[in-house]
């Protein structure tokens, strides 16, 4: 069970290399425009800078389109084109270098190919022991290529650059798991902040609804109070109305209300009793009916209270 977690571990981690690498070379295009990576992409802590003592460099011609073509060769067929044994060096290539005026016979182009032995980047490490763990690589910039870059991996520094890849990946997957969950907090809290709002909302207009029919209620209430007659004023016309009620005239029912006075009797002379309430009661509307059953005659009277 260990070496498959060990081969599922290393493949996750090859899988995280190349899409920082791929990301790395897409900043690059769009930031600098530059499609192969060169000496300004090695500027860093990460990078330890060789001397021209440690880099042994020399022209070399190849049957390459590139400098990536051209390590693929080289790799192929490494006893032949390098100084040293592949197991005790490292080697870059840069280039393709410009072409001079004399014709070519053959089909190749001259590179730079920079060998450093694995003695002396190790030798290097050990010598810096604050920042060996930081190293990933060592860069070397030969002066017969201007911006270009020699750049030697070894297995401690792929180590280290995976470690600190895959961590770093670790970390931006918390931190979008810890944002895509702040994100869902976030919007939970909007919707029921606006489930709230919306709440308020309709209690709010209730009590508007409310409060307005209990305004117009009021009014209404106002409106009949003042159509309504005092009641002083009414016990006074009452008794007024005592004094001077005709003769031969006898009252029998009499209603107060807030909207008027009702009043029913009998009377000998009705048209003198409808007379006398005109009299008394002046700017109100009065109904006055009579039946005759008589004598006495029996009479109605609505008197309606106007607004004032």
């Amino acid at each position: 069970m260990i070496p498959v977690a060990r081969l599922a571990l290393a493949r996750a981690l090859d899988a995280i290399d190349a899409l920082f690498d791929a990301a790395a070379a897409l900043w690059r295009v769009l930031v600098r425009g530059a499609f192969s990576p060169d000496a300004h992409d090695y500027r860093g802590a990460r990078w330890a800078r060789l001397s021209p003592d440690d880099v042994l460099v020399q022209t070399i011609a190849i049957n390459a389109e590139d400098a990536a073509q051209a390590r693929r060769i080289i790799r192929l067929d490494a006893a032949r084109r390098l100084p040293l044994p592949e197991s005790a060096a490292l080697f870059d290539v840069a280039g393709p270098l410009p072409a001079g005026d004399a014709p070519r016979l053959r089909a190749e182009q001259d590179f730079l190919l920079g060998v450093a032995r694995c003695a002396t980047l190790e030798d290097l490490r050990a010598r810096d022991a604050k920042q060996a763990h930081r190293i990933e690589g060592f860069v070397y910039e030969p002066p017969e290529a201007p911006g270009a870059a020699f750049v030697f991996r070894d297995e401690a520094g792929d180590r280290r650059r995976r470690i600190r890849r895959g961590v770093l990946a670790v970390a931006l997957a918390a931190f979008a798991w810890s944002g895509a969950d702040a994100f869902d907090a976030w919007r939970t809290r909007l919707e029921t902040a606006v489930a709230r709002a919306e709440s308020e909302q309709m209690h709010a207009q209730r009590a508007i609804r409310r409060d307005a029919r209990r305004l117009a209620d009021a009014r209404a209430a106002l409106r009949a109070l003042a159509a309504t007659q005092p009641v002083g004023r009414v016990g006074e016309q009452l008794a007024a109305l005592a004094r001077r009620l005709p003769a031969h005239t006898e009252l029998r029912r009499v209603e107060w209300s807030a909207r008027g006075l009702a009043l029913a009797g009998a009377s000998y002379a009705p048209r003198d009793m409808e007379l006398e309430l005109r009299r008394l009661f002046a700017g109100a509307d009065i109904a006055f009916e009579t039946t005759a059953h008589g004598p006495p005659d029996q009479f109605e009277a609505q008197i309606a209270w106007r607004p004032r």
